[in-house]
């Protein structure tokens, strides 16, 4: 086993055995790919709902037309999800990455089987195209990953 394998696993394994104060930090594009579209969490099953946009509108913004993201996580058998928190979001174009934390958007969703999360000032790519999206977080105290593929990235006027 060479040295970069086991450096690798190791940053994997420690990840994945987090304590609730953890604090994440950027993971690798191949660690990003290996994550599910799919993750189980007790009684949860987990998927993610993004969607992604860039505001190209007038207003008191003014010119920050930068990426922005919903993150919707939902259990995919509509069970309450309770105490999900720490969430942060891998958006992935080609080999970059957009990491940020993100933050709860209080009564988006009046569905207790889900819970809706916000990101801003991201990069600047192109709208139109395809990105992979990734989203760490905690649920009842179990620290986990779950991704989507092919996610367009649409515009605002």
């Amino acid at each position: 086993m060479t040295f970069k394998t086991l450096v690798s696993m190791l940053s994997v394994l420690a990840l994945f055995s987090c304590e609730s104060d953890k604090e994440y930090s950027q993971l690798t594009i191949s660690e990003l790919n290996s994550v599910t579209t799919e993750t189980e969490v007790g009684e949860n099953t987990i998927i993610l709902d993004p969607y992604l946009w860039r505001d190209f509108q007038p207003g008191d913004e003014g010119e920050n037309t930068s990426l922005r993201a919903i993150a919707t996580l939902a259990d995919v058998n509509y069970r309450e999800v309770t105490t999900l928190s720490t969430s942060y979001i891998y958006v992935i174009y080609n080999e970059e990455i957009w990491f940020s934390e993100l933050t709860e958007e209080p009564y988006s969703t009046q569905e207790v089987y889900e819970i809706d999360f916000r990101a801003m000032d991201g990069p600047k790519w192109d709208t139109g195209i395809y990105v992979d999206v990734v989203v760490a977080f905690n649920l009842n105290g179990n620290y986990s990953h779950v991704k989507t593929t092919e996610q367009y990235i649409d515009e605002t006027h």
